[in-house]
């Protein structure tokens, strides 16, 4: 229900519906269900709830215990109420439940512990404990005679429980629904978040029908409708405005393939930073595809333009009234059959008139009955979009451009199934001119303005044969990387993260329950388990820097937060470069050599990244685990210092003042008492007593 998924409270009411649903089947199969609510981890609470079960309905006969609470993070960053958090529901939730049982022997005990009790998790230590609990708790159990309690160490259910939110498997994302055929968000963190679009000719046709060389393309216009949907909700009726947007690297995507597109986004100040990222799998890191900011004004009334008057206004002296004509008045073959070979599929036939004015370029676009259900999930229609931003070109003598940015995007309203557009091209810079720049307004069929756009900008493609290679690369790397399977190491997380679907969840309650004799402890998952405890035991800092499943958020820099630590500059060349490294991680402007990396930002996957840069630029391989203990820059450099077997160097001079060779002569042939005096004498002279 996309309607839900975008209203939190149509998602309540969604939710709701379900779980009725489902209590309805179990009705109708015959069972009497009671809705309770007790906290585990108050045993109060608990043994009271379990008292009025047993006077309604006598003796309990089984228990699923399938409460928690998901960890992740560095253990050195967390605090010990977040550990114990995460502890209670498994460990003392587990222990109430037990006692409120009294005497009570069901015929099963099952506790839900998960795979990463025997496997490891990285950044889970204290989910990992959480488990272990369980596991040793049933073996406890088993050991004083009750044979009914077992620990299941499930693998991850697909979108159900704690994979329903946050990140989905390692390698391929699934993250919460937010009402769009494209986004899901797939981390949620205080200073942002991390939304997901995948990409394929086969599921998408905003690539399957928008090509270059043959191959899907991610039109830039889709970036946009990805930021809407993005900051919808914090939009909450306001006008969007998107400013300052930079295209950086195209995202192709082969035919077959699957290309991941992350969008994160971040709040600072009054505004919102934004980057659209992607995997480069020739390079094994991730690249920017396009950068910019957001903002929010609150909505006005209304603006209506006077179509006819503005008509009159431009002078027009050529009118196109169908798509033939404006195709060939736009000589259109010289970008299908030129040498990058642009193509597009119906929802990009939108072109039903355009009028050419003394710069003014005025079209009407309208999309095709069959799709205008596209509007209900995409309101900023990139088909519509591309086209109504790329008329303007009509005249240019130079087929070959590329966009590359907006300077502002005002968004006031979704685009309709008929709009007109008028652009106003600014001038060029000669009939070849390196970049082209237009202004337009987006107007419905009664001139209600829905978008408005100032200074839309492309760029002159000047060496098509190294974009053609470009292209031919990235998918050739694509495809070979796909081939690859699971030893990548892509595929190695890929592996690990391998769920189970709902039903093969069900089936496996139903075997366990039905065995005569179950073990006290069981690994349930779909991937052979020895196979699975190699594939852990391969993960490296490195593999994980470089292949994780969504990329940080934004690292734009911004001001050193207040710390209790007054800012020391590095002084050392070592400190220099790890302090360099620490700002670009964590957009930090300023690190100070005391600075603890925690109080900055910093959590796991940033010390991942950090160690893996700073080995990088130093050439220098140290133990992360003997940072963690002081986490500052100038520890770090001393360790770096140690490894690379240099000694520690002492801070550089302030200042170096060049006195004559015979002055240093004579303050070399000082005495102690003759330093002493010279100090003295200079203190004295300075009007803060500090020389």
């Amino acid at each position: 229900d996309p309607a839900a998924a975008a209203d939190p409270a149509a998602a309540d009411d969604a939710a709701s519906r379900s779980r009725r649903a489902r209590l309805a089947r179990l009705r109708a199969l015959g069972a009497q269900v009671r809705l309770c609510r007790a906290d585990v981890t108050d045993a109060a609470q608990l043994d009271a709830e379990v008292r009025r079960l047993r006077a309604e309905h006598g003796a309990i006969h089984g228990v699923v215990h399938a409460a928690g609470e998901p960890g992740g993070g560095l253990l050195a960053g967390r605090t010990r109420a977040e550990v114990d958090r995460v502890l209670a529901a498994k460990v003392r939730g587990t222990v109430n439940l037990d006692a409120a049982l009294g005497a009570d022997r069901p015929d099963f005990f099952l506790l839900c512990s998960s795979v990463n009790a025997v496997l490891g998790g990285v950044g889970q230590g204290d989910y990992c404990a959480a488990n272990a609990f369980l596991d040793a708790f049933a073996q406890w159990k088993r050991a004083g005679g009750d044979r009914g309690v077992i620990a299941v160490d499930w693998g991850r259910w697909e979108g159900i429980g704690m994979a329903a939110g946050g990140f989905g498997r390692p390698g391929e994302p699934a993250g919460k629904a937010i009402g769009h055929p494209l986004l899901r968000r797939v981390e949620r963190a205080e200073q942002g978040e991390t939304y997901v679009a995948r990409f394929s000719t086969a599921d998408s046709w905003i690539v399957s029908d928008h090509r270059l060389l043959g191959h899907g393309l991610v039109p830039g216009t889709a970036y946009l409708e990805l930021v809407r949907a993005a900051l919808a909700e914090r939009a909450a009726g306001r006008v969007l405005h998107l400013h300052d947007v930079l295209f950086v690297a195209p995202v192709v995507v082969p035919d077959g393939q699957e290309r991941d597109v992350f969008l994160t986004v971040e709040e600072r100040a009054d505004q919102v930073f934004f980057a659209v990222r992607s995997r480069d799998e020739e390079l094994g890191t991730w690249r920017d595809n396009a950068t910019g900011w957001a903002s929010f004004e609150p909505r006005a009334e209304p603006v209506v333009r006077d179509v006819e008057a503005e008509r009159a206004a431009a002078g027009i002296r050529e009118v196109f009234a169908t798509e033939a004509e404006i195709l060939d008045r736009a000589q259109a073959r010289r970008w299908t059959d030129g040498p990058l070979q642009f193509s597009v599929g119906p929802r990009w036939r939108v072109l039903s008139r355009v009028e050419l004015g003394a710069g003014h370029v005025l079209t009407t676009l309208t999309l095709p009955a069959e799709f205008v259900g596209d509007l209900t999930d995409y309101p900023l229609h990139p088909a519509v979009l591309d086209m109504a931003v790329g008329i303007f070109r009509l005249d240019a003598e130079e087929p070959n451009y590329l966009p590359l940015g907006y300077d502002d995007v005002q968004y006031f309203a979704p685009l309709t199934p008929t709009v007109r557009c008028h652009a106003r091209p600014r001038p060029a810079a000669g009939a070849s001119a390196e970049t082209l720049v237009c202004d337009l307004e987006l107007l419905d069929p009664h001139g209600r303005l829905l978008v408005a756009i100032a200074g839309y900008t492309v760029k002159r493609v000047n060496d098509v044969p190294a974009l053609t290679a470009q292209v031919t690369r990235a998918v050739a790397t694509a495809v070979a990387a796909d081939d690859g399977g699971a030893e990548r190491p892509a595929g190695i997380l890929a592996e690990l993260g391998r769920g189970l679907s709902e039903a093969q969840g069900i089936e496996a309650v139903r075997r366990i329950l039905s065995m005569p004799a179950p073990p006290a402890q069981l690994v349930v998952c779909p991937t052979e388990f020895d196979r699975l405890r190699v594939l852990a035991d391969s993960i490296t800092p490195e593999l994980l820097a470089a292949q994780s499943p969504a990329p940080a958020l934004p690292t734009q820099s911004h001001p050193r937060p207040e710390l209790a630590t007054p800012y020391v500059e590095p002084r050392t060349p070592t400190e220099r470069v790890v302090a360099d490294v620490w700002q670009q991680v964590l957009g930090v402007d300023a690190v100070g050599v005391d600075d603890d990396f925690f109080a900055l930002g910093g959590h796991s996957l940033a010390a991942v990244q950090v160690g893996t840069r700073v080995r990088a630029r130093l050439g220098t391989e140290f133990d992360l685990k003997d940072f963690y203990g002081t986490p500052t820059v100038a520890h770090l450099a001393a360790l770096v210092d140690e490894r690379a077997g240099a000694p520690v160097a002492a801070a550089e001079p302030i200042e170096v003042i060049d006195r004559g060779r015979a002055e240093w002569d004579e303050v070399a042939s000082w005495s102690d008492e003759d330093v002493d005096a010279r100090l003295r004498e200079l203190l004295a002279s300075s009007d803060d007593g500090v020389w």
